[in-house]
């Protein structure tokens, strides 16, 4: 009412979400099929949550889907990678097999493994290359994910094609990842504004939680 909204479509839009979003972490059990029943849930509670505070459903439920995507993003990458993300360097880098050599955890792995780290190298691990772009924040997280990529296809010939274009989908869950950290290591009283109509001259938000799960 304080900023011109209605108290009872306000009461019965923050009363639905708060009822409902504490369920949505509790859907669908673990790997990608749960992170994607978890994503869609969420869109569904923010869009009609916004209906029931009078605004539109694609404006709530764009906003609460893309937040849940950000969480998952996160427990993704640890899933996979096996570790918590870290956006500091990496130690040195370690030996590892070319092939089925995992990403190891507080080690450098930007770069091409192989059993023996070569310091003088350009592009392996620990080479010349690598020791400089591992200075560069987030760029080792990244590379933990994009290894993960490279070591589930083996020694096919997709390893090679895939090489270069998987570096952009690995920074991509890499840093939705981070925003992912941020938001389920918050508090889970922490809840943030959502606009739900389209008029800008007279905006209608709702809040929504945004905490950790």
């Amino acid at each position: 009412m304080l900023s011109g909204g209605s108290f009872s479509k306000s009461f019965m839009s923050m009363g639905f979400t708060q009822a409902v979003s504490p369920g949505i972490d509790r859907l669908g059990g673990t790997g990608l099929g749960g992170s994607a029943a978890r994503i869609a849930a969420g869109g569904v509670v923010g869009g009609t949550a916004a209906v029931l505070g009078g605004g539109r459903f694609a404006n709530g439920a764009r906003t609460m889907a893309f937040m849940h995507l950000f969480k998952e993003a996160h427990t993704l990458y640890k899933d996979k990678v096996g570790y918590d993300l870290d956006a500091g360097p990496g130690g040195a880098a370690v030996g590892k097999d070319p092939i089925s050599g995992p990403p190891v955890q507080g080690a450098n792995n930007i770069g091409t493994q192989d059993n023996i780290v070569d310091p003088n190298s350009m592009w392996g691990e620990g080479g010349k290359v690598s020791r400089f772009a591992n200075q560069i924040p987030t760029v080792n997280a990244i590379a933990g994910m994009h290894d993960v990529f490279q070591v589930s296809m083996g020694g096919s010939v997709w390893r090679d094609v895939l090489n270069v274009p998987g570096m952009a989908v690995a920074a991509g869950v890499t840093y939705a990842g981070f925003v992912g950290q941020i938001l389920n290591s918050a508090p889970d009283y922490l809840y943030v504004p959502i606009q739900t109509n389209d008029d800008d001259r007279k905006p209608r938000y709702m809040w929504v939680p945004a905490g950790g799960y």
